[in-house]
């Protein structure tokens, strides 16, 4: 094997940290509330223990370097219980000071200028409320414990900048009170909180960063195919003796408890995920919940403005978006505010839509005539049409929409999850499974069924948001109309079945047209049904419906006399024995499509 290959290998190698001493356990304390204990367990700090303060500034210029530090913070693992958090200390904000405390007992209660606090802990951090920089801000601390079981009480008088952390040490006789000189933090005892319930864990591990020694990359050594640690972090196993631990009792008012105190770490654990996973929305409202549920505060990580919008918007950069967009802005900034304040309301169906002139039409069909097509007959102008000629190609096109699970203008998005979105709308309109019935039927005989019951079928829509939600109507032009419908009867049998009292069942009108309606209160079962002539049509919608059915009585234009359509059929002629389907946007349906009226209702969607 070359040195080369050697290096490389060695530089994959994990090698495990073993300690010859590992961190004792210096305090351990439980808090029970109903049927669940919460505890905190401080823990010595490693002799190679690497762990870094960060402030706000850094957290407005994040790198890699910052990303993998937060990432490898401290961490207790317990195999039965997960829900063990490290107690991340305040980062120090630019316009507020923050003031640490060692405090020889846990208990010990602190104020503030007379202000009582609630928290806990032989560690504690307070961040002051904002200051104005350049200025020392002075503040009287009393801390208060018991020994021998009488109360001892310690003043310290601080004054404290904005952007700086101070600490004050209540177990040293000295009074100095010691500003943070530097980013990083000495080594100091890890403090963790957790909870469980039923048996306590005992056998835990301690994962932590580890700190390498200054020789610790031996270049020479490495390409010398000799061993080198690459390692990063370190894990220790340690025990956790609950038999011993101390019993927390609530404070005045029932304030301080554990059981906050363990909220606090949590929302901040899911504060450090939040701001690692930006484009992830699940850890914001995991920590809002939190926080909202045990009543503490929470305040996320805010992330810059370079990270969220220009390394991330590559397509704005490279197609002109951003600088059009920005051009438009300053346009309205040097014109000022030329519209009045008031009455700034306007309804969406007044915004004027995309006005570009239509191709000649008329001209270039040159004087052809399209074949008739009875389904575009029933297809209002602005909607899109997909239509086919038997079932087999009916069901080839439902399973493509279910690939590609959702809008149908953005077919290339790769797609992680099933969005459900063919069997959603089957169950809705109660159509039976196409899978199933190509199954259960050979194609041969499936097509005779098929063109002894079905001329072509047609399905058409609104718009194309099919993942988020839309309106789906499918029209059958039938040879018989009532044996369709009491072939497709038992679908609606099992949705009785199914769902019970819930499904509602009615008859209404629309003009001289019949509609029955099949609906649950959450739409999983959301069939509108109409027969018209020799055309059986199911909507998920009953306006969509309504439009269907104004159009087939010429109450609306209908997609036959767009003559765009006419074109595309002198083009792609119906009457063709190879056409299975045909899908077509009329210029009408996509000037409403990319309109401001369906942008601005996509959006509210």
């Amino acid at each position: 094997m070359s040195r080369a290959l050697i290096a490389v290998a060695l530089l994959l190698a994990i090698v495990p940290y073993a300690s010859a001493d590992p961190p004792r356990v210096k305090s351990l304390q439980t808090q029970r509330v109903g049927d669940v204990t919460y505890f905190n367990a401080v823990i010595e700090a490693p002799a190679d223990l690497d762990l870094p303060s960060v402030s706000h500034t850094m957290l407005q210029e994040p790198d890699e370097w910052l990303r993998r530090r937060l990432a490898s913070l401290p961490r207790l693992v317990a195999e039965s219980q997960r829900e063990i958090y490290y107690h991340l200390p305040p980062f120090v904000t630019p316009s507020s000071a923050t003031v640490k405390l060692i405090l020889p007992d846990a208990k010990a209660r602190v104020t503030f200028d007379g202000a009582t606090t609630y928290s806990i802990g032989t560690t504690r951090y307070y961040h002051t409320p904002d200051l104005v920089p350049g200025y020392y801000y002075r503040y009287e601390i009393v801390a208060t414990w018991k020994e021998s079981g009488k109360d001892v009480s310690k003043q310290r008088i601080v004054h404290v900048k904005p952007g700086e952390e101070t600490t004050v040490d209540f177990t040293q006789s000295t009074a100095e009170a010691k500003p943070a000189a530097t980013a990083w933090r000495q080594a100091e005892d890890l403090e963790f909180f957790g909870r469980f319930t039923g048996a306590a864990p005992r056998d835990v591990v301690l994962i932590y960063p580890k700190a390498h020694a200054k020789d610790w990359f031996n270049a020479k050594a490495l390409f010398a195919g000799k061993s080198v640690e690459w390692t990063t972090s370190a894990e220790v196993k340690l025990k956790l003796d609950f038999k011993k631990a101390t019993e927390v009792t609530r404070l005045e008012g029932g304030a301080a408890t554990l059981e906050a105190a363990w909220a606090r770490a949590k929302t901040r654990r899911l504060a450090v995920l939040e701001w690692l996973t930006p484009q992830l929305g699940y850890y914001t409202l995991a920590r809002e919940l939190t926080a909202r549920k045990h009543g503490v505060f929470s305040a996320p990580f805010r992330m810059p403005a370079s990270a969220a919008t220009t390394r991330h918007q590559l397509y704005d950069m490279t197609t002109g978006a951003a600088a059009i967009t920005e051009s438009l802005a300053r346009e309205r900034m040097l014109k000022g505010r030329p519209e009045p304040r008031t009455n700034r309301v306007v309804d969406v169906s007044t915004l004027p839509g995309i006005t570009i002139a239509e191709h000649p039409w008329q001209k270039m069909m040159g004087g052809q005539k399209p074949a008739p097509e009875p389904l575009a007959d029933c297809v209002p102008h602005d909607q899109f049409y997909v239509t086919f000629h038997n079932l087999d190609a009916f069901y080839g096109f439902t399973d493509l929409l279910d690939q590609w699970g959702g809008d149908i203008m953005r077919a290339v998005q790769v797609q992680s999850r099933d969005y459900q979105v063919r069997p959603r709308y089957e169950e809705q309109l109660c159509l039976p499974d196409g899978k199933f019935l190509r199954k259960a039927l050979p194609k041969e005989l499936l097509k005779r069924v098929t063109e002894s019951l079905i001329r072509d079928i047609a399905i058409t829509g609104n718009d194309l948001a099919f993942k988020d939600g839309t309106d789906i109507s499918v029209i059958f032009h039938t040879r018989d109309k009532k044996l369709l419908m009491t072939i497709f009867e038992p679908l609606l049998d099992a949705a009785r079945a199914k769902h019970g009292n819930r499904l509602k069942e009615t008859t209404s009108k629309h003009g001289k047209v019949e509609i029955a309606s099949f609906t649950t209160p959450t739409r999983d079962v959301s069939l509108h049904r109409a027969g018209v002539g020799d055309f059986l049509i199911y909507s998920n919608s009953r306006v969509a419906l309504e439009r269907i059915i104004d159009t087939i009585a010429k109450e609306r234009p209908a997609l036959s006399a767009s003559l765009d359509f006419q074109y595309m059929r002198t083009v792609f002629r119906r009457d063709t024995k190879e056409e299975d389907g045909f899908a077509f946007l009329s210029d009408a349906f996509i000037r409403n499509y990319v309109g401001p009226a369906t942008k601005i209702k996509a959006k509210r969607r």
